[in-house]
């Protein structure tokens, strides 16, 4: 086992994206597909069976994710069908969404109950809504500062476990077996170079999203353009009123997320994770006992 670097991480992450293009293309392929149904949906206001595609979305995911981190692992192609190995890393998935909502339910609702104690407090015992509605106002720069104070912790704290668990889908794939909280040992004591990898990460993908918008624009430019000539003729939509959308509009920004999403931020997440597995799976079974011969 090995400590991880950021030259590390970024030469193993960056080199299983450059040379995997192709293969993060035909994995992603559902989820385009999956993409462009719903931006047809949306432009036809059919907005009753996006819970559906939105389900669907989340599985074609869930199978590019599996199938680059399969790859990235050093195992192969993985299999073309969803198979049980698949729902297993759908279901650390699901996990995380679940667990990283509780955390921010927990982040808001201490928030809110700080705010509430703080102004309960200046206000005092027995003290009626005018009292509870003037001690708010009061409250000023210091409630305004704690607010802060917890909403940058809150965030912070957020960012730390992410990263502390940027190794649970290459564990889960290469076991075989959900991995979540169980993945920390993996990262202890290797934040600073998973949380820069994970900022060039984040800087890669919005540089790329800079870039196909500049590309796309001068289709959505023109649509948009039509598309507010022909809603002010009609009468459709007013100054304060959103704009409506076209077919193509939608499609198209639906591709370019495709694009960047699967063709940049998964491939690079994949490596990512494949590496902080290959150089500390040992981490995992450190406190497994040996078994009887």
């Amino acid at each position: 086992m090995r400590d991880l670097s950021f030259g590390l991480l970024a030469g193993e992450a960056f080199g299983f994206a450059k040379h995997h293009i192709k293969d993060a293309a035909i994995l992603g392929l559902p989820a385009l597909i999956v993409a462009v149904i719903s931006g047809w949906l949306v432009s036809q206001q059919q907005m009753g069976l996006l819970w559906l595609v939105a389900i669907l979305a989340f599985f074609a995911a869930t199978y590019a994710q599996y199938g680059l981190v399969h790859k990235a692992l050093g195992m192969g192609p993985a299999p073309r069908r969803f198979t049980m190995s698949h729902f297993r890393l759908l279901g650390a998935n699901i996990l995380m969404a679940l667990l990283f909502t509780m955390i921010v339910m927990v982040i808001m609702g201490t928030m809110m109950f700080t705010g509430l104690a703080t102004v309960l407090g200046a206000a005092g015992v027995g003290a009626t809504t005018s009292d509870l509605g003037a001690a708010a106002q009061g409250m000023g720069l210091g409630s305004a500062i704690l607010a802060l104070v917890l909403l940058v912790g809150g965030i912070g704290f957020l960012v730390w476990f992410s990263v502390r668990l940027s190794g649970f889908a290459g564990a889960t794939v290469a076991e075989d077996k959900i991995y979540l909280l169980s993945s920390l040992p993996m990262t202890k004591g290797q934040v600073w170079p998973l949380l820069a990898m994970a900022v060039i990460i984040l800087l890669a993908t919005i540089l790329a999203g800079i870039v196909l918008s500049a590309i796309t624009w001068p289709i959505l430019g023109a649509e948009m353009t039509n598309s507010i000539l022909e809603a002010m003729k009609s009468g459709e939509t007013t100054a304060t009123e959103p704009i409506p959308l076209s077919q193509t509009q939608l499609v198209v920004s639906s591709v370019a997320d495709w694009l960047v999403t699967y063709l940049i931020s998964m491939p690079l997440w994949a490596g990512l994770t494949a590496s902080v597995y290959r150089h500390r799976k040992e981490a995992l079974h450190q406190d497994t006992p040996p078994r009887d011969a």
